[in-house]
C-alpha cells in the first residue's frame, strides 16, 4: 500500500462517514471509484443499503457505480482490499465486523438508490402522489413527446387568439399586425424559453410615466435655456427634434396607456435626431464655430459646453423613457404566455402525464410545502452521495438540499443547516460545461460557500491523476492554471501517478499544417481532417499504447478518439478518415442519416408507406439494397409501357408484366409487405422486409471495415420504429423523412468493440471518458450565440426583444451571458485535453481566422515538439485458421438437430390471422337464429369499423354496469362515443341506431341465461402446442363457479358472407380451445342473429384466461 499525494483526502471522503463532505476531484482522479467506494464504506459500517441513495449524472453511470459498489463489497469480503479503497485501511485494518455488516447488505444491494436526479425524484413523487396532487399512474411524457404535445396546444392556442374573435388591443394581435411572421417567431421562442425556464420573469418595469415627465421637464429647460442665448439655428433645430420626441411621449406622462397605444410611442418618428428612426439619439455636435460666432469667441465655447450637458440629459431621458416603455410592454407580453403555459399545465393533469421539467419543479415544491413528506423523505435517504455535482442546477441543488438539511431548516436552500453526514458532493469547478442544460456553476459555488461556513475544512481537494503523463499535466497546467484560477472556481494542479516511457510512444506533441492566409474556413477544416487522417493511418498499427487496463498494445482505430466542441461539419473528417480506409463511428455529427445503410431504410420505410412513392422504390430498386442497374430498371419500366400505356413502376403494378428475375421477386415481396401495413407495427412490418430482402448480409458485406457501425445503425433505426403502433407506417415514413431532409444531428450507433471505429465525439460526450490518444478537432471557429432570450439565474430574470423593442437590461444581461460563455470555453477546452491516457496531438495550423480559438486561448503548441509519424511495422503474425473437415452429411445432421432443439415459435392472434381448418373440422356449427321481435335496420347511417367500436364498447359498459339499460342514457353515450372516435366532417353512425343496436343485442332471449354471467373484454393466451402460442381478446366470456362455460364474440356487419361466417368461427374456436369451454357464439348485433359453435371434447387445453 504505496501512499499516494492526495492519501489523507481520500482517506477522509471513504472514513469520515458522519461528515458532510464536498469532494473537488479533478479530470483523471477517480470520482467514480471514490464515490462507490463511500457507499461500500457506509454498507461496511452497518447503514442499510435502502438508506443511500447515489445520483449520477447519466443511467449509464449509475449502473457502472452499481457494479462497482458490488464488485468492492464482494472484494472486502473476501478479505482483500481494493486498490480505490488502500487509503481507508492504511491506519486501521479490515475488521469482522465490516465484513459481516458488508455481506448483510450485500443480499439487500438492490434497495440501493442509484440513479440519474430525475429517476430519484420520479420516485419521491410516486411514493407521495396524493401529496404532490399528481395521479399515481402518471406516466412520463419523453422529449419529443412533450414537444409534440405543446406544439398542438400551441397552435390551438395561437389560432384562437388571432382568430374571428381575437381583440385589437391584444398585444399578440398588435404585434402580429405590426410583423406577423416576428410575432410568431417570436412567440415560439418565448415559449420554448419558459418551458426551460419555468420560474424566469421579467424585473418589474420602471415607472415610464414618471421618466417621461423628467424628460418632458429637461426639454423643457433645455428651450428655456437656449432661448436666452444667442445660439446657431443649427442648434435650435436640435431642440425642436427633442420637443418632437417629448410631444410624441407626453401622453404617457399621466400613465395607464394600453398595450397597442405604448407600442406605438415606443417607434417614434425620424426627425433631426432620430434619421433612421430607431431609438439612439445622435451624438451632441459641438459646433463651436458656429457658436462663436452668434454668442462671441468669449462665450461660444461655454454655450457649446452647456448645450452638450442639456443635449445629453436629454437624451438619456429620452432613452431611460423608451427602455422603461420597452420593458412594460415585454413584460405585459410575456404575461400573455401565462395562458398557454396554463392550458399546457391543464392538458398534462388531465392526460396524468408528467415531463422532465415537472418531475424536478414538483419535488421541489412537495419538500418546500409539506414538512411532514420531506422529513419522512429526510429518514428514508440518510446519506445521499451525488456525482458530477458541478453539472447541477439551482433546482436540483435546493431538492439535495432540502432533504438533507436538519428539520426546522429554514431560509434560501444554502442557508439551510445540513444534517452531518448526509450529503457527500464530488465535483470539479474546471469541468462545468453543460451550461445549456441549465447546469449553473454559481450553484455550485454557492453549495461550497455553505458546506465550508457550516463545516470549516470539509472541502477535500483530490488531485492524484492515475490517467496521464507527467507531460500531458505539466503542459496543461502551464495552458491553464493561470486562466482558471481567475474564474470563480480556482484552479487545482494534478500530480501525475502514471511512469511515461518516451522510447514507447511521445505524451504530448503537435500536428502541423499548412493553411494559406485568408482562408475560408471549411476549407480550413478539409486540410486540417487530411492531416488528422494522415496521421491516424500511420499510428494505427505502428504504434504501442496503454490502454485503460494498464494493458500495453498495439494503437487500434478504436484507441484513438477526436474530440470537437460542437457538430458542424464533422463529415469532413469522417469523409478523410474513410478515404485512407480508417473506420469511423461518430457519436458528434449530423451523420446517421448521411450513411447508406440509413438512407436505404429509409426508403425502404416511405415506399412501404406509401405505394405511389416512385422515387423511393427506385432509390431501392437502383441502390446496393437490390443492385439494379440504370438500364436494367429502363427495361422493366419500357416493358410495362409497352404493355400499358401510361403504366409505372410501383406497388399497385401486375407483376405479370415484369420480367426481370429480381425485380420481380423484389417487387413481389414488398407488395407483400405493403398488404400487410395495416395490421401490424412498423416495428414487425421492417423487421420482416429486412429478413426477406436480406439487408443484413448486403450491408455486412458492403464495408467490413464498417460492418459493426452500419449493422449498429441499422438496429438503430428499427429501435426507432418500435414506438410507433399498427398504422403508424405513414407517420414513421414523414418523421423519418423530416429528419433525413432537415439533416437533425443523430447519433450513430457505437462500436460493440473500441478497436473497430475511430471515434469521433464532442467534447461535451467526451466527459468521464478517455482514450489512449485523443487529438482535439475543428476548433476553427467559434460558436456565436443565436440565443433570443437571456436568463440570469441570480434572480431567476429574463432579457429579451420583441422585434425592435429591446429590453433596457439587455445589454448588461448579454454582457454577463457572453463572460461566463467565455469561461465555459475555457473549462471545455481544459477538458478535452484531460481525455488523453497516452498521447494528446495539439493541431497547429500555420495560419488562423479572427473569432477562432487559437485566437481565444493559446494551447502552446509552440513550445512542443512536432508528432512523430511512426515507420510502418510487419503485421503481428495470424494463427492459420482452423481446417473445416466437416462432411457435408455431418453439417446436415447438425442442421436437423439445431432445428429440432431450437423450434420456431408462432404466435396466432385469431382476429388477424387465417381459418383455422383444423378446427371448424371438428367443430359443430349450428344454423343462425334470430330473436323472433328483431326488427333490422333496413339502412345503417356511418356503417363501419368505428360503428363496431362504438357497439363493442356500449356492450362492454352495459356488461359492468357503467350503464343502465335504458334507451336515452344508451343514445347519449353512443353520441359521446362517436364524437371521440370520428373526425368532425366524417359520416357518424345515427347515435339513435346504435342505441337500440346495443340494447336490442342486450335484451335478446339467447344471451338472457347468460347475463348475469358474462364478463366484457377478457385477454386470454395459451398454448395450442409446444411451437404455437396463441394471444386474444374474448368480447364476453360466461363464467359459472369460476369455470368459463361460453364465449360471445360482438359483430356489426350489415350483411355478412359465407366466408365472413367460417371466417368468425374460426376465431371463436380459438377462443373455446384457449378457455376451454364447449361453446361459444357468434352475435350478429345489426341482424340479432345468433350462431352458436360447439367445440368438441377432447381437445389438449393449455391456456390461461
Amino acid at each position: 500500500m504505496t501512499p499516494i499525494p492526495d492519501d489523507q483526502q481520500r482517506r477522509r471522503a471513504l472514513t469520515d462517514l458522519d461528515t458532510t463532505l464536498l469532494v473537488e476531484a479533478s479530470a483523471g482522479t477517480g470520482k467514480t471509484s471514490l464515490l462507490a467506494g463511500r457507499v461500500a464504506m457506509l454498507l461496511a459500517a452497518g447503514h442499510a443499503p435502502s438508506s443511500i441513495a447515489a445520483i449520477t449524472f447519466t443511467e449509464r453511470a449509475a449502473a457502472e457505480l452499481r457494479a462497482r459498489v458490488d464488485k468492492f463489497a464482494s472484494i472486502l469480503i473476501n478479505r482483500t482490499i481494493p486498490k480505490d479503497l488502500e487509503p481507508a485501511f492504511r491506519e486501521r485494518p479490515l475488521s469482522d465486523d465490516q465484513v459481516k455488516s458488508l455481506s448483510s447488505s450485500r443480499a439487500g444491494l438492490g434497495e440501493l438508490t442509484a440513479a440519474t436526479i430525475h429517476s430519484f425524484c420520479l420516485a419521491i413523487l410516486q411514493s407521495y402522489a396524493v401529496e404532490a396532487r399528481i395521479d399515481p399512474g402518471a406516466a412520463v411524457m419523453d422529449a419529443d413527446q412533450t414537444d409534440l404535445a405543446f406544439e398542438a396546444i400551441f397552435d390551438t392556442w395561437l389560432n384562437r387568439r388571432l382568430g374571428h374573435e381575437a381583440l385589437r388591443d391584444d398585444p399578440i394581435v398588435v404585434m402580429a399586425a405590426h410583423d406577423p411572421n416576428v410575432a410568431v417567431k417570436t412567440l415560439k421562442s418565448l415559449a420554448k424559453f419558459r418551458r426551460s425556464h419555468p420560474e424566469a420573469r421579467p424585473l418589474p418595469p420602471p415607472r415610464y410615466a414618471d421618466t417621461i415627465r423628467e424628460l418632458v421637464e429637461a426639454v423643457a429647460e433645455y428651450r428655456r435655456w437656449i432661448s436666452r442665448v444667442a445660439a446657431p439655428d443649427e442648434a435650435m433645430t436640435d431642440v425642436v427634434a427633442f420637443e418632437e420626441l417629448a410631444n410624441v411621449l407626453a401622453p404617457a406622462s399621466s400613465g395607464g396607456l394600453d398595450f397597442s397605444r405604448l407600442f406605438l410611442l415606443v417607434h417614434p418618428p425620424s426627425n433631426a435626431l432620430l434619421p433612421r428612426g430607431g431609438h439612439v439619439i445622435s451624438r451632441y455636435k459641438s459646433r463651436i464655430g458656429l457658436w462663436s460666432r452668434s454668442g462671441g469667441k468669449v462665450d461660444g465655447a461655454q454655450f457649446s459646453a452647456t448645450g452638450k450637458q442639456h443635449h445629453e440629459r436629454c437624451a438619456k431621458l429620452f432613452a431611460d423613457s423608451i427602455g422603461a416603455i420597452a420593458d412594460t410592454l415585454l413584460a405585459s407580453f410575456f404575461g400573455e404566455t401565462d395562458e398557454l403555459i396554463g392550458a399546457f399545465e391543464k392538458f398534462k393533469r388531465n392526460a396524468a402525464v408528467l415531463d422532465f421539467d415537472d418531475i424536478l419543479v414538483r419535488t421541489r415544491d412537495l419538500l418546500r410545502s409539506d414538512e411532514k413528506v420531506r422529513e419522512a423523505v429526510a429518514l428514508r435517504y440518510r446519506h445521499i452521495l451525488v456525482d458530477e455535482y458541478q453539472d447541477t442546477d439551482p433546482l436540483q441543488s435546493e431538492i439535495l438540499f432540502l432533504i438533507s438539511s436538519e428539520p426546522g431548516s429554514a431560509g434560501s436552500w444554502q442557508s439551510r443547516s445540513l444534517r452531518p453526514g448526509a450529503l457527500f458532493l464530488v465535483g470539479d469547478p474546471k469541468q462545468a460545461i453543460y451550461r445549456f442544460r441549465r447546469a449553473d456553476l454559481k450553484s455550485y459555488l454557492r453549495a461550497r460557500s455553505a458546506i465550508e461556513a457550516q463545516f470549516p475544512g470539509n472541502v477535500l481537494q483530490i488531485s492524484a491523476n492515475f490517467r496521464s503523463g507527467k507531460s500531458i499535466l505539466e503542459h496543461v497546467d502551464r495552458v491553464f492554471a493561470q486562466r482558471l484560477t481567475k474564474q470563480q472556481g480556482g484552479y487545482a494542479a494534478l500530480d501525475s501517478t502514471v511512469a511515461e516511457d518516451p522510447s514507447r510512444i511521445q505524451s504530448i506533441a503537435k500536428l502541423s499544417y499548412e493553411v494559406p492566409p485568408e482562408t475560408y474556413v471549411n476549407p480550413i477544416r478539409d486540410l486540417e481532417a487530411k492531416a488528422v487522417a494522415d496521421l491516424c493511418d500511420s499510428l494505427v498499427g505502428n504504434v504501442w499504447v496503454r490502454r485503460s487496463n494498464g494493458k500495453i498494445a498495439r494503437a487500434e482505430p478504436g484507441d484513438i478518439a477526436l474530440l470537437a466542441p460542437r457538430r458542424t461539419q464533422l463529415w469532413r473528417y469522417e469523409r478523410a478518415l474513410e478515404e485512407r480506409g480508417l473506420p469511423v463511428a461518430s457519436q458528434a455529427g449530423k451523420n446517421l442519416y448521411r450513411r447508406q445503410e440509413s438512407q436505404d431504410i429509409v426508403a425502404l420505410v416511405r415506399a412501404l408507406a406509401d405505394s405511389r412513392d416512385t422515387l423511393a422504390l427506385g432509390a431501392i430498386l437502383r441502390g446496393p439494397l437490390v443492385g439494379l442497374t440504370e438500364r436494367e430498371l429502363l427495361d422493366v419500366t419500357h416493358a410495362l409501357g409497352e404493355q400499358n400505356e401510361g403504366a409505372v413502376l410501383d406497388l399497385h403494378t401486375d407483376l405479370s408484366g415484369v420480367h426481370h428475375p429480381v425485380a420481380h421477386d423484389v417487387m413481389h415481396c414488398l407488395q407483400e409487405l405493403w398488404r400487410k401495413r395495416r395490421g401490424t407495427t412498423p416495428y414487425a412490418l421492417l423487421s420482416e422486409a429486412v429478413e426477406r430482402l436480406r439487408v443484413i448480409p448486403s450491408i455486412a458485406g458492403r464495408r467490413p471495415n464498417q460492418q459493426a457501425r452500419a449493422l449498429g445503425n441499422l438496429s438503430l433505426l428499427l429501435e426507432r420504429a418500435r414506438s410507433y403502433h399498427v398504422r403508424g407506417l405513414k407517420q414513421l415514413a414523414v418523421d423519418l423523412g423530416s429528419e433525413w431532409e432537415g439533416e437533425i444531428p443523430i447519433d450513430e450507433a457505437p462500436s460493440d468493440y473500441q478497436g473497430n471505429s475511430i471515434n469521433i465525439v464532442t467534447v461535451h460526450k467526451a466527459k468521464g471518458l478517455e482514450w489512449p490518444i485523443v487529438i482535439p478537432i475543428n476548433f476553427v471557429t467559434m460558436p456565436e450565440s443565436d440565443d433570443d432570450f437571456f436568463f440570469r439565474s441570480l434572480d431567476n430574470s429574463v432579457h429579451w426583444t420583441l422585434g425592435d423593442v429591446i429590453s433596457s437590461t439587455l445589454d448588461a444581461a448579454v454582457a454577463s451571458e457572453r463572460a461566463e460563455a467565455a469561461d465555459e470555453r475555457e473549462r471545455l477546452l481544459y477538458v478535452a485535453c484531460t481525455r488523453a491516457l497516452d498521447l494528446l496531438i495539439l493541431p497547429a495550423p500555420s495560419w488562423v481566422p479572427e473569432g477562432g480559438w487559437a485566437k481565444f486561448l493559446d494551447l502552446g503548441q509552440s513550445a512542443l515538439d512536432e508528432v512523430e509519424h511512426p515507420s510502418p511495422q510487419p503485421p503481428e503474425p495470424v494463427p492459420p485458421p482452423d481446417v473445416n473437415e466437416q462432411s457435408a452429411s455431418a453439417f446436415a445432421e447438425e442442421h436437423e438437430l439445431i432445428v429440432r432443439l431450437n423450434p420456431r415459435i408462432e404466435w396466432r392472434r385469431p382476429s388477424l390471422t387465417d381459418i383455422d381448418r383444423e378446427l371448424l373440422d371438428r367443430a359443430t356449427l349450428d344454423v343462425g337464429t334470430t330473436d323472433e321481435e328483431t326488427e333490422t335496420e333496413p339502412v345503417v347511417v356511418g356503417a363501419g369499423a368505428l360503428r363496431g367500436i362504438i357497439l363493442h364498447k356500449l356492450m362492454e359498459e352495459l356488461l359492468t354496469g357503467v350503464l343502465e339499460s335504458d334507451l336515452d342514457a344508451l343514445e347519449h353515450r353512443a353520441s359521446a362515443l362517436a364524437r371521440q372516435v370520428i373526425a368532425e366532417g366524417s359520416a357518424r353512425p345515427d347515435p339513435a341506431e346504435l342505441a337500440r343496436t346495443a340494447l336490442r343485442t342486450f335484451a335478446h332471449k339467447e344471451l338472457q341465461p347468460y347475463l348475469a354471467k358474462l364478463v366484457p373484454e377478457i385477454p386470454i393466451y395459451g398454448a395450442r402446442s409446444d411451437t404455437i402460442l396463441v394471444s386474444a381478446r374474448a368480447d364476453a366470456i360466461a363464467f359459472d363457479a369460476g369455470e368459463p362455460v361460453a364465449a360471445f364474440d360482438w359483430k356489426s356487419d350489415i350483411a355478412p358472407t359465407p366466408d365472413d361466417h367460417e371466417a368468425y368461427a374460426s376465431q371463436l374456436l380459438e377462443y373455446l380451445e384457449l378457455i376451454g369451454a364447449g361453446k361459444g357464439a357468434v352475435v350478429y348485433m345489426t341482424s340479432g342473429e345468433v350462431r352458436w359453435v360447439h367445440r368438441q371434447s377432447g381437445a389438449n387445453d393449455r391456456s390461461v384466461v
